[in-house]
């Protein structure tokens, strides 16, 4: 079976955004299997582990600007797609998107002190290895149905 992701990147802020990567994936809800079930319980009820319950991943795919990233200027609009494949067993998935900018933070002034700049720089690498990159994404969860031809 294809599934057809569009990610729809709109800027509604009056100064651009600068994508360097993003990715999608799919996960895996259903059907699940009992030591799935086992696992999930155990992340959530003994763990207390709620926010990311960890689904079977069937394939990540990745989109990479380089240097220049992707810009997105006010009001504009751009799309970003992906291609999955799953098997025909599969009947519900979750689609996971998340496109960052890992400079956001990091952009240092022309008129900070070259002491100054390298603090920052250090503090912002440490944050970065902390909390990871400054992003925006979204999952959705989907049932597949299918239509039999007669």
């Amino acid at each position: 079976m294809h599934i057809f992701l569009t990610a729809i990147l709109h800027n509604r802020s009056r100064v651009h955004v600068e994508f360097l990567d993003g990715f999608s994936k799919i996960q895996q809800i259903k059907p699940i299997s009992d030591g799935d079930i086992e696992f999930l319980y155990a992340q959530v009820f003994v763990d207390k582990e709620f926010a990311n319950l960890q689904w079977t991943d069937l394939d990540v795919l990745r989109h990479r600007w380089g240097r220049d990233g992707l810009l997105v200027e006010p009001g504009e609009t751009e799309t970003e797609i992906f291609d999955f494949v799953v098997r025909k067993e599969i009947k519900s998935v979750a689609l996971t998107t998340y496109f960052y900018n890992a400079r956001v933070v990091g952009k240092i002034p022309n008129k900070t002190e070259l002491n100054e700049a390298k603090r920052r720089n250090r503090r912002f690498r440490r944050w970065l290895r902390e909390k990871g990159p400054l992003g925006w994404g979204r999952t959705s969860v989907y049932d597949i149905v299918r239509l039999e031809q007669q």
